[in-house]
Order: structure tokens, then sequence, then C-alpha cells
């Protein structure tokens, strides 16, 4: 066999390549390519950085691969390869590392309460196994955490503290992995704003007939937008409560009824209660109504 002599080692070339994988599990077989697209034969010596140092492979095609299984631990691995080529100024020197890693066997995760606020969400997330894991939070509202690294053997666990923009339903994921696995988990979560400013307001005194009125529930200064809220009305002792299921309500929409008094039975003051509640809040409001029977009507 003749290969062609060079000066220095070859640390670039436009025709040899040589490919080392990022990473395997223990007791894997891993494999290196050599490749060179000119000449007749081909040498791929491969350091191992183990109990075997060199291989040493020749043959008459111009593709070649070491196979080995002898990293039975996990750790990281500097690969020294070098492809030789009878071509001139067609041999490749490739220095890169090699990760053995455990594989990530479960990852899964916890948030409380199950009524989720907006402000003030604590994740608790579980990975089994793995090594060198990373964990992504996909909050499903377009936000991505920064990865956490972490090593272990058995169990480790995460605590995360974050804080939605908007409230709604999202689709909350998690990702534990590394280069030899990729766990995901994920599910639907509820987040609400906290109902704590509304103010309730209209008409004072009520003639019957006709008895008719309206009356309001109006976000206040210190109120963000709430959505999809229900507010249950009793109009006074002689009235069932009425529901009313309300899609947004915020300092430019307010919610509004009207309601007729129209038995005698009226005649006097009436307690307006409205409850305004959605599953993480509520805040109940009243106000007086005097109802008047107009005789000459």
């Amino acid at each position: 066999m003749s290969v062609n002599p060079y000066t220095s080692l070859p640390t670039t070339s436009t025709c040899a390549e040589i490919a080392v994988p990022n990473a395997a599990t223990p007791g894997s077989t891993v494999e290196f390519d050599g490749d060179v697209t000119d000449g007749s034969m081909n040498v791929l010596a491969v350091d191992l950085n183990d109990i075997l140092s060199v291989f040493e492979i020749a043959r008459t095609h111009l593709n070649i691969t070491i196979s080995y299984s002898g990293y039975a631990t996990a750790g990281i691995h500097n690969i020294t390869a070098i492809d030789w080529s009878n071509a001139a100024d067609c041999s490749l020197l490739s220095e890169s590392t090699l990760s053995i890693q455990n594989v990530v066997t479960d990852t899964n995760f916890y948030v409380a309460p199950v009524t989720l606020s907006r402000e003030y969400v604590v994740m608790t997330v579980y990975v089994t196994g793995g090594t060198d894991a990373k964990v992504d939070v996909d909050l499903g509202d377009g936000s991505l955490s920064v990865p956490i690294c972490q090593v272990s053997a058995s169990l480790s666990v995460l605590t995360y503290n974050f804080t939605y923009q908007n409230e709604g339903s999202f689709n909350l994921t998690v990702s534990a992995y590394n280069f030899v696995s990729n766990v995901i988990k994920s599910r639907i979560v509820d987040v609400y704003e906290h109902i704590i400013d509304l103010a309730i307001s209209g008409n004072s005194t009520i003639l019957t007939p006709p008895g008719s009125g309206r009356w309001r529930v109006t976000a206040g200064t210190g109120q963000l937008p709430v959505k999809n809220i229900v507010c249950v009305w009793n109009m006074g002792t002689n009235y069932e409560d009425t529901i009313n299921n309300i899609a947004m309500l915020n300092s430019s929409m307010p919610h509004e009824i009207t309601f007729s008094y129209g038995l005698q039975a009226d005649v006097g003051i009436q307690t307006i209660n409205v409850n305004c509640s959605n599953l993480l809040s509520s805040q109940s409001l009243s106000m007086n109504v005097t109802v008047v029977w107009d005789n000459v009507y």
C-alpha cells in the first residue's frame, strides 16, 4: 500500500470527511466513518481514548467504518481520527468529543394548584435517569424557558416559577432530553385573572309600573381584563337568581342587565346582589333600590 506523504497534519481537506457521532449509550456500538472522494486507497485511524487506543484499517475502497462497543459507562471521550488517501492533498485530521450518556427514562410535572393564577404559577418537574439532561418548559403561549442543565443517575427535581401574560387555556409542555433521548409530557392548563376590583351601579329609584331599570358591573382601575366569568344576579326578595355568562369584562366593556319590577309587593327597598366569579376567585356586590308604586298610572 502506498500513501502520499505530507509535511504537516492535514487539518482541512476538500475531498475527505470524518464522521464522529455526538453521543451514544453505554455498551452500544459506536461507528466512526471516514470517506474520501479521490484516490484508490484509504486508511482510517481512530484514537478512542479508552482501553484500546488506536484502530487502523486499510481498504481498497473510499469509505471506511470502524465499529466499537467498548464504552461501558457514561462520560466524555476525546476522539482523534485521521483519514489518509493515496490521492494528493486528500487527507484529513479530526479532533472532537464523544458523549456516552444514559437515557432519560421518564419525566413528568405537577402544577399547583389545579386552578392557576395567571400572575403566579409554580411547577415542579421530575426527571428520571439521564446524563447531562436539559429541561425545556414550553408554556404554550409562545414563551420558552431557559434550559436548565442537570446531571442525574436516578431522580432530579426542578422547580419553576413563571407568569402568563394572558389568561386562557394553554398546552404546557415539558421536554427532558440529552443527545441520546428525549421524553416529552404535556397537558392543557387553564389560567385565570383574579377578580378583585368590580363595582355595581344603576338606577337607585324605580317607579312601577312600568318598573324598568338598568344596572351594570364595571371593572375598577385595579382590575385587569377577565374572561369567561359568571355573574349571578338577585333582584330582590321576590325573585329567583338569574345567571349570565360573560365572555369579557374590562374597563371599556361593562356587564349590563335590564329588569322590571312589576309586583305591588316590590314596593319599598329592594337589595340587588350580584356575584361575579371564575374558577379562581369571586366578588360579591350589592346596592339598594327604592321601588315606588305609581297610583296615578
